[in-house]
């Protein structure tokens, strides 16, 4: 079925059960796409469609027991579509949640309705976005300026192409020892993020925002103080810098040339460097750290 014939089957003069009938139907549906995306915004505005729905019913039959609408939209068919064509990405929640926008205005009169505004009675998606932005910038900037992870923001994707066809978004990444996550962001908000900038951005591997958020959770859960010798190996495998907690400016590193493994003790202090072997006490010592 073509577009325009799927319109002409959906507009029509309904009675109230069919309506209804109509209106159950999407709210099943809202039911299922929330439980499916798993996403805090998205449950929210799901359930906000979901109250909606509800009310339509008594908000277009209010004392008549038949009245003639144009049903100009249908929930399942347009979401369904929003995410053949963007996945269940960032970029297609930004696209349902766009689209939901236009859903509640046509149920509430062809007024126009922010959901951004929309609130869980204590704060509005507005307010959340901006503040998941603003930590965000704050814990990039402070993996910057360690050096220890390679950030970048970008107003290009890696294949060259504009963020979303547009000035004015762009992206922020970084490569956790977990893995690879990223946001895009308005332009207005650039500045913000002091950190490297490139001309395209790292290459994308992917991850969906759950798996984003999954990896962030992973890093912040990484040791970082209090490790035994066999926890810090583990993070010296992984190519991260350690020292015992009394070590003040020393620390290890480790990397290979060919086939051996070498293992350095750096003094930042006196600007050397010399091959290490761990004591008996280094080995029974649990206060390893990962170096600044």
């Amino acid at each position: 079925m073509g577009l325009d014939d799927f319109k002409k089957d959906v507009i029509r003069v309904m009675t109230k059960e069919e309506f209804e009938s109509a209106i159950n139907e999407d709210i099943k549906f809202v039911e299922r796409i929330k439980h499916f995306f798993k996403h805090d915004d998205a449950t929210r505005v799901m359930e906000h469609v979901k109250s909606v729905l509800e009310a339509s019913v008594d908000y277009y039959y209010p004392n008549h027991p038949e009245v003639e609408f144009e049903k100009d939209f249908n929930i399942q068919y347009d979401v369904n579509n929003i995410l053949n064509k963007y996945g269940h990405t960032e970029m297609g929640m930004y696209k349902i949640q766009l689209y939901i926008e236009n859903i509640l205005g046509s149920i509430q009169n062809k007024k126009p309705v922010d959901v951004g505004e929309v609130s869980d009675g204590y704060h509005t998606f507005n307010e959340l976005y901006r503040y998941r932005m603003l930590y965000n910038a704050a814990f990039f900037n402070l993996l910057a300026r360690s050096g220890q992870v390679e950030v970048c923001k970008s107003r290009r994707h890696s294949d060259g192409e504009k963020c979303f066809g547009s000035d004015d978004w762009f992206i922020v990444m970084a490569i956790l020892p977990t893995g690879q996550v990223s946001n895009h962001y308005e332009s207005k908000y650039w500045d913000l993020f002091d950190v490297p900038e490139r001309e395209t951005a790292f290459e994308y591997d992917g991850h969906t925002p759950n798996e984003a958020a999954d990896r962030l959770e992973k890093y912040l859960k990484l040791p970082r103080r209090g490790m035994t010798f066999e926890q810090a190996l583990e993070q010296l495998k992984l190519g991260r810098k350690i020292k015992r907690i009394d070590w003040g400016k020393k620390y290890i590193c480790m990397f290979i040339v060919e086939s051996d493994v070498n293992i350095l003790m750096v003094d930042t202090g006196q600007k050397v460097a010399s091959n290490w072997n761990p004591t008996e006490h280094d080995i029974m010592s649990n206060d390893w750290e990962i170096a600044g």
